[in-house]
């Protein structure tokens, strides 16, 4: 059972359709009576609620959304329908754990909203879902798409309580924002050096060709020093290990079981028992552990910075400091890549440790630019 704060859009009531919806699967609603004239009176209902309450996950219906995105929230969960923020509030942003869920039928707040709230937020266009016929949202398909966000974001014990949730939201805002563009620049940069391998040692388009090695250099090098920036008010990888250092005693074998055997239960306990530690010895790296140690997360630290050392100097001296950018032959692709791989390969078991499932990353085989690439070099030329 999850604890939702749902909040009613304008002239709504409490116990709508979409409250009791949630209600009748079995979930705990904290739905107040909010205040159609004063937004702000409003807002501090909500907020007051919350604080009280603490849910697992807050539902805003249309204006109710815009009083959700307007509250202090920490890193709960946002579950928004169709939300009414350019109407009402300041907030133009959302937080990586939200969804939104609108009809492109929406004759009351535009869908295009929703687009923009997306964007305004750097988030992934699948955070918005196309959902329903009107802005109601009270059919069976919305509400089943509601409810299973709920349950998506909320239903997880490895990710709504205390510390665990400033993780979970914290390394999925790195992944967002951070390695999941990395990795999908450097898929890209692949096609393009298929592309112009032929032409190497050319005057053919070597012009446009430097361009782009010498943008996604300045692009991939930057991203790296981003991830391990150590600076207290950065938001970098290097940062969150060492919050999750802060912590640690919290990610325990024991804690992953019983993550799994809640989460399956239609295995037996064994089958989930085996698949959790299977989990945990793949974060931790080293099988038979009980907890993550200190250890485990400084030999971490320290394969990261020797593996990126070359990288983040280029980064701070050229690019940081000075309007040269680095040429090819300062650092070559191969050493440029094994860095991201070695990011990508400690970010994984981390995720694992903390979400109890490896990272879902932009799938590679929607960025396909080899047919543009070799519009500019032919092959067979």
């Amino acid at each position: 059972m999850l604890k939702l704060l749902f909040l009613h859009g304008w002239t709504s009531v409490p116990d709508g359709v979409k409250p009791t919806y949630l209600k009748n699967d079995g979930h705990e609603i904290i739905n107040p009576a909010l205040d159609d004239d004063d937004f702000d009176l409003a807002v501090r209902t909500a907020q007051s609620e919350y604080d009280q309450h603490k849910p697992d996950v807050i539902v805003g219906s249309s204006r109710g959304g815009a009083i959700a995105m307007n509250i202090a929230s920490g890193v709960t969960p946002l579950v928004l329908l169709c939300p009414a923020w350019k109407n009402w509030g300041t907030a133009t942003t959302i937080k990586p754990n939200s969804v939104i869920l609108h009809s492109r039928q929406d004759d009351v707040i535009p869908f295009v909203d929703s687009e923009e709230l997306v964007a305004n937020s750097d988030l992934r266009p699948e955070t918005l879902i196309d959902v329903g016929g009107d802005h109601r949202l009270a059919d069976a398909e919305p509400l089943k798409a509601m409810l299973e966000a709920c349950e998506q974001f909320g239903g997880s014990s490895m990710s709504t309580q205390g510390p665990i949730a400033e993780l979970v939201s914290e390394l999925l805002a790195i992944e967002e924002r951070q390695l999941d563009p990395l990795l999908v620049h450097r898929h890209i940069f692949g096609h393009f050096c298929d592309a112009t391998q032929p032409y190497v040692g050319s005057h053919n388009g070597a012009i446009l060709s430097d361009w782009i090695a010498r943008n996604y250099l300045a692009f991939a090098i930057t991203a790296v020093r981003r991830m391990l920036d150590k600076r207290r008010d950065a938001h970098s990888f290097i940062r969150f290990l060492q919050n999750v250092k802060q912590h640690r005693a919290m990610i325990s074998r024991q804690r992953m079981r019983k993550t799994f055997i809640d989460a399956l239960p239609e295995c037996a306990g064994k089958v989930a028992t085996v698949k959790a530690d299977e989990m945990f010895d793949y974060g931790v790296g080293q099988p038979g552990e009980k907890n993550l140690t200190r250890r485990i997360i400084d030999a971490d630290i320290a394969t990261l910075e020797q593996a990126s050392e070359k990288v983040t100097r280029i980064a701070n001296s050229w690019i940081a400091h000075d309007s040269k950018l680095p040429t090819v032959s300062t650092l070559s692709y191969g050493e440029l890549h094994a860095t991201i791989d070695t990011l990508e390969s400690i970010f994984s078991r981390y995720h694992a440790l903390i979400n109890g499932r490896k990272p879902l990353f932009s799938p590679l085989e929607a960025f396909d630019c080899r047919e543009d690439f070799q519009k500019l070099w032919p092959p067979n030329s």
